[in-house]
């Protein structure tokens, strides 16, 4: 079993309106997601992109990601992370940095385990770039296998990358995607079999889209799993008016995550 903070979009460094104050709301932010985890002795922080709201960001930021980094890796939980759109680059980032001053771990294909769970990385992409994708994720050696990804995923309305369509393309058989970029937390369930049924946590959607068509009873649970988004940790637009969240994840030894219990 693993137990998970999954957080993303936190954007650090954004200087909201031009304000120094608003710039250390969102390291406050940040600093209170890494506290969390310590309290709730979670077995990973996982971020799902977007950690700076910069591919360049400044020394203010970085330091706060240091000093929060190193709090996690005195407690032993170690952070797990992708590349957002936001701090995309065509050559080396932060994030890859982080990383080798062992700060922390950037998901890839080919996963990184955590207890009885391996989790695998998928960076954003622009969709230009989507048809060349191979999601050709290595094989787990775990029962439970998680993708965290960023990006606007279907089946969500707004969604412009099939979720289902990673699942189908996937030698992995995922239990889980936790992801980023949809600053509001939410989830939805897909399936993982060719029939494209999802089910949203607030409504049942039904159109022509294969990307969203009505579950049924007929659909068990283990052919569904939950896309789950954790939302931001601050607001970065005057109409998020919801509170900021992230979520806390347990991952069964088996799969059959309970998206409901995040």
């Amino acid at each position: 079993m693993a137990h998970l903070l999954h957080t993303s979009d936190t954007h650090l460094g954004f200087r909201q309106y031009h304000l120094d104050y608003r710039r250390q709301d969102f390291a406050d932010a940040f600093s209170e997601v890494i506290t969390s985890a310590i309290e709730h002795d979670v077995d990973a922080v996982v971020h799902a992109g977007d950690l700076f709201h910069t591919s360049r960001p400044g020394i203010t930021p970085l330091q706060t990601v240091l000093t929060e980094l190193q709090r996690l890796q005195s407690a032993d939980i170690p952070f797990l992370l992708i590349v957002g759109n936001h701090e995309r680059t065509h050559d080396r980032n932060w994030v890859d940095l982080l990383a080798e001053v062992e700060l922390a771990t950037r998901l890839d294909a080919t996963g990184t385990r955590i207890n009885d769970t391996t989790i695998y990385g998928l960076d954003y992409v622009p969709p230009a770039q989507r048809d060349r994708l191979d999601y050709n994720f290595e094989p787990a050696e775990t029962e439970s296998a998680v993708l965290v990804g960023h990006g606007l995923f279907k089946p969500f309305g707004h969604g412009d990358w099939s979720a289902q369509r990673i699942i189908a393309q996937s030698p992995v058989d995922f239990d889980l995607m936790l992801v980023g970029d949809d600053h509001g937390a939410d989830y939805k369930l897909v399936t993982k079999n060719g029939s494209n049924t999802e089910t949203s946590q607030q409504t049942t959607e039904s159109s022509t889209d294969p990307d969203s068509e009505q579950a049924t009873d007929t659909v068990s649970a283990r052919e569904r799993i939950p896309l789950s988004y954790a939302g931001s940790t601050e607001r970065t637009k005057a109409d998020q008016r919801d509170p900021r969240t992230y979520s806390l994840v347990t991952v069964p030894p088996e799969g059959g995550v309970d998206p409901q219990e995040h």
